[in-house]
């Protein structure tokens, strides 16, 4: 039972960061690359955190909520985690990087250009504050920056099926090996479908560290 609820913890979140972040990234570059991910102790976070260190990523920067999110994500991997509720300016400590995954929108998108590197990208899986944004396009046309966006649910059954031929290949042999553990934190197992709804309270509050996940 345990290996399903585990296993049960892993498609969504790895096809999310692998079509996000690692699809189109070029591998021999990884020991060179920093990568920021927010919200790095939710199950997409954490997930990414991970893969990023089990593919050989230099540097893996992410931001959570409250110094406990943040040591969490300091143990399964982050090289640097960063309380944003207690700094007034998370990019001061989060340094120069490659690429970031953003799930918050709003003020960030600046925040975001403002880091980047040169040639860096920025990915935006969704918006936790907003997704209006004011933004000065100078930064991305004098650093040559690329920004996007998507959505996995929307997409054609083909390019799922195509997603998870290209996960087996290259990302369940880590798993297989050892060399990453997915998931990489489990923070709630809710027993019955008639706790779907507490399991939603508890992923809209935020309180959670990893996947949530209800036994049906």
């Amino acid at each position: 039972v345990k290996r399903f609820i585990k296993a049960a913890g892993i498609p969504e979140n790895v096809f999310t960061v692998w079509r996000n972040v690692f699809r189109n990234f070029d591998m021999q570059k990884a020991r060179q690359t920093s990568m920021l991910f927010h919200g790095g102790s939710s199950g997409i976070g954490t997930t990414a955190t991970v893969l990023a260190k089990g593919f050989g990523v230099d540097k893996v920067v992410v931001t959570a909520g409250s110094d406990q999110k943040c040591n969490e994500c300091l143990k399964i991997g982050a090289d640097v985690a960063i309380n944003y509720k207690k700094e007034d300016d998370w990019t001061e400590n989060a340094g120069k990087v490659d690429f970031i995954l953003d799930m918050v929108g709003g003020e960030y998108l600046n925040q975001n250009l403002k880091i980047l590197n040169t040639n860096g990208k920025l990915v935006i899986i969704g918006f936790l504050k907003s997704p209006i944004s004011k933004v000065n396009m100078t930064r991305v046309l004098l650093k040559s920056l690329t920004i996007t966006g998507s959505v996995l649910r929307s997409q054609p059954q083909s390019f799922k099926e195509l997603l998870a031929n290209e996960i087996r290949e290259s990302v369940w042999p880590l798993i297989e090996t050892g060399k990453v553990k997915l998931p990489a934190k489990i923070s709630h197992v809710f027993k019955g479908i008639d706790h779907t709804e507490e399991a939603l309270s508890v992923m809209k509050s935020s309180s959670h560290i990893g996947k949530i996940i209800v036994q049906v």
